[in-house]
């Protein structure tokens, strides 16, 4: 034997349903009362005629209070109907022509939305321009703190960090409590991770966390808060962008239909809106320290060690008069003394000019005086991305480096052995 169930969303498909679901839950409390009146049979009785005046006095009273007591309960059971029959696709016509604009106390919303929100953390995003209080990250993080707060109740919301090591995810799951979220970012995403960002690692991830939410929700959208620098999101600048495995088939790396390997952001954008919001600035002034190399494997006390700087202009506009310092600091002799010299003086300095986009290697020549171990830093002066104005090495100074030779061939003359 078979029973048939109908789920309680089949009586508001339509609005006429749900009307005649209205008016049958109406009509509840109207026939209690009505059956309550006929229960009982009036016996005339000789001893009641004192009971019966006095009720004629009180007759108009109890008549509205039971009155207003039907229309009471007749409003709740319309109001549980007119609560659940609200948020059906066919009356967001009815929201729309009372709140056009959207402006009412009831804010319509075509379904729960899963928002995935994914911040640039490479290092371009701790940029900060002169004058302005925020980095780019900053601006990033309050940028979606803004989408949760304006997004409507019952959403979902999953955040990613794009850095380099490995994308990270604040939660496992969906999280519906805004409140909770706000303040999960505001803790865990503090201060930015200083590193590069990679893209396709991050895009496997969102491509994941979006098919374990399928079904869940009705729709899915996709936030990607950054500074669109070229030395991320440009293709050939991020590697292995075709060859993450598919998060729902890990054993088949390509498309079976297409015989094409796994592509995350077009499976991201077939199956979520996909929005980047632009937090970064144009026309910014970045130089950055992006090598610093001895000419000696071996470091003694006494010689010249070479020193070469490498420095790259990434602005659009040619710099000059830009000034490096070589700071050179000894570690600590005591245990009481630091481990190193915070801000030294420069131990040299050299001022050069640079073109849009290129880049120069500066020699150095330095010689130390007595052994022990010395941190050498390149710097040079502020600008918009301070992160990647310094550079340093840490290098072990010896009086003497002892070699051992062994002599494999011998021979009469010494200089005609193998040593």
């Amino acid at each position: 034997m078979h029973t048939l169930t109908l789920p309680l969303g089949f009586f508001f498909m339509t609005w006429w349903s749900a009307l005649a679901a209205g008016a049958a839950a109406a009509s509840i409390p109207i026939i209690i009362h009505l059956l309550n009146r006929r229960r009982f049979k009036v016996i005339v009785w000789a001893a009641m005629r004192f009971l019966l005046a006095a009720q004629k006095q009180n007759t108009r009273r109890m008549r509205l209070e039971q009155i207003l007591l039907l229309a009471v309960r007749t409003a709740l059971l319309l109001l549980i109907v007119l609560a659940m029959a609200s948020v059906m696709p066919w009356a967001e016509s009815i929201w729309d022509s009372l709140w056009p604009d959207g402006s009412g106390q009831v804010r319509v919303h075509g379904g729960r939305t899963h928002k995935v929100l994914v911040l640039d953390g490479s290092l371009s995003m701790a940029v900060k321009k002169k004058g302005e209080e925020q980095t780019a990250f900053e601006r990033a993080r309050a940028r979606a703190i803004e989408i949760v707060k304006d997004s409507p109740s019952g959403d979902g919301f999953s955040v990613v960090l794009m850095t380099g090591a490995a994308p990270r995810r604040l939660g496992l799951k969906p999280s519906q409590h805004k409140d909770n979220l706000i303040r999960e970012i505001e803790d865990k995403l503090r201060s930015h991770p200083h590193g590069n960002a990679d893209v396709p690692a991050t895009l496997n991830l969102v491509a994941r966390i979006l098919a374990e939410a399928a079904g869940k929700f009705e729709a899915s959208e996709v936030y990607f808060l950054t500074d669109l620098q070229q030395a991320t999101w440009v293709p050939g600048k991020t590697p292995r962008t075709a060859e993450v495995p598919d998060p729902e088939n890990p054993a088949a790396p390509k498309d079976a239909a297409a015989g094409e390997p796994f592509n995350p952001f077009k499976k991201i954008q077939n199956s979520a809106l996909t929005v980047f919001v632009d937090v970064g600035h144009d026309g910014i002034d970045n130089l950055a320290v992006t090598d610093l190399q001895l000419g000696r494997p071996f470091v003694t006390t006494g010689l010249p060690v070479p020193i070469f700087v490498k420095v790259k202009n990434y602005g659009a506009r040619p710099r000059s008069n830009v000034r490096l310092d070589l700071q050179i600091s000894r570690a600590r002799r005591t245990a009481t003394e630091p481990a190193f010299n915070a801000d030294p003086p420069p131990s040299a300095r050299m001022v050069f000019d640079l073109k849009e986009n290129d880049e120069t290697t500066l020699p150095f020549a330095v010689r130390f005086k007595e052994p022990g171990d010395y941190a050498i830093w390149a710097v040079l002066e502020p600008d918009d991305l301070s992160l990647d104005n310094t550079r340093g090495v840490v290098v072990t100074v010896k009086k003497e480096v002892p070699v051992l030779i062994v002599n494999g061939k011998p021979a009469d003359d010494p200089y005609e052995g193998a040593a």
